[in-house]
Parts: structure tokens; sequence; C-alpha cells
């Protein structure tokens, strides 16, 4: 069992990290590393650009601490690792109040590029709590008062067309992983799908549609 060799261990993971493989494969291989403390040069990186976000997971409590102290993460990583720490934090709090101010600058620096996902939401909700809306972020914060995920089932689709009518353009939203996010101003807007042919098609009722922020007093 390569797992109880360290020493193959060790050579394995350091040729892994080398040859640049990451991904849910080898994530096992990455976080036996970090429970048998290795000291490997990005190693905690290749962890987290391993792990599969759509089964639950418990970071390690030396990965959390690493990411504290030196997080040179991509956005979408940093978003998963925060959104983690947020979701756990009645049962760490220590670790979510070291990472506090990390998660604020992050989410202002986000919602000035205007950036969204499941993780960012996760994000967004916990540092308005504190209050960090400002004139720099407030215009993607208006628009995500009126956002709306939009779960789709069937394949081939690349996007959402909105138009309103109140507006002379129609809107395209492009379709990640079956998920798409639009802005919906009204209730009467126009929403069909575009394949990956350019053929249109309308929204089915089976989709779930789901407003991301429905309740705007939860701003303060």
């Amino acid at each position: 069992d390569i797992y109880r060799n360290d020493d193959m261990l060790y050579v394995l993971c350091t040729n892994l990290i080398r040859n640049e493989i990451s991904g849910p494969e080898v994530f096992d291989i990455y976080e036996k590393c970090i429970q048998k403390n290795f000291r490997i040069t990005k190693l905690y990186e290749y962890y987290m650009d391993s792990v599969d976000e759509t089964r639950p997971v418990q970071l390690p409590k030396m990965a959390l601490l690493y990411f504290a102290y030196n997080n040179q993460l991509e956005y979408d990583k940093k978003a998963f690792l925060y959104s983690c720490i947020i979701n756990n934090k009645d049962k760490d709090n220590d670790t979510y109040f070291s990472y506090t101010k990390q998660i604020e600058l992050f989410a202002i620096d986000m919602l000035r590029k205007g950036r969204l996902s499941e993780n960012l939401v996760t994000v967004y909700r916990d540092v308005w709590d504190r209050s960090l809306i400002n004139e720099d972020t407030v215009e993607t914060v208006s628009k995500l008062m009126f956002t709306y995920k939009i779960k789709i089932e069937k394949e081939g689709i690349k996007a959402v067309v909105v138009k309103h009518k109140e507006c002379l353009k129609e809107i395209v939203y492009p379709v990640f992983d079956g998920v798409a996010y639009v802005q919906m101003y009204t209730d009467n807007c126009a929403v069909v799908y575009l394949d990956n042919n350019g053929k249109r098609s309308l929204k089915s009722a089976k989709d779930q549609t789901i407003r991301l922020f429905d309740d705007i007093t939860h701003i303060h």
C-alpha cells in the first residue's frame, strides 16, 4: 500500500506537483500527504485544486492555518475555501474569526469585478452583515438584488436570453454546468434558451428559478 510507505508517497506527491497534475483522481494523495505533515512546496494549493466541490469535504486544520497566512489561490478556489469556513463557523469560530478580514477584502474585490458563483453568494451574504457596501460595490449589489439562478435540465444549452419590454436590447447570459445567473427586473420579462446550434427554445417549467437575494433587508 503506497499510503503506508512514506518515502514512496512523498516521491509520488512531489512528482505530481512537478508535473502540475491535480484533480479529484489524485485528491487522496494530496490529502494523505497533508495528514502526514509532509513539507512539500505548493502541496496545499494542489490539494485545493483537487477537491471535488460537489461533495462534502472537511478541510484539514493545517490547510486552514496555511491559507490564513499564505493565500495565493485563484479566485474561484478562494471562494470555495471561504464558503467552507463560513458554513462551518458555528463549529469552528476561531478559524472563521482569523479569516474575517481576508474574506471582507476578497468580497469587496469580487463585488467590484461583478463576479458571481454559488460560493461567492455565500461570501457576499456573510460580509453584508458587516455593512461593506460602498460606492465601489453598490452597482454590483443593486444587480444582485435582481439576480436569479436558473438550473437547466436540458443538455446543449449554452446561454439564457432575457428581454425586458422596457429595454430595446436582449441580454445574453452564459450557461456553465447547467446553471445560469441572470438579472430579471420585472415579472413579465421574456426568457428563452439558446443551444449550441444557435436555436432558441422556451424556458422549461421543470427548470428551477431561484432568486439569490429575496430579502433585501438582509443588507444593512
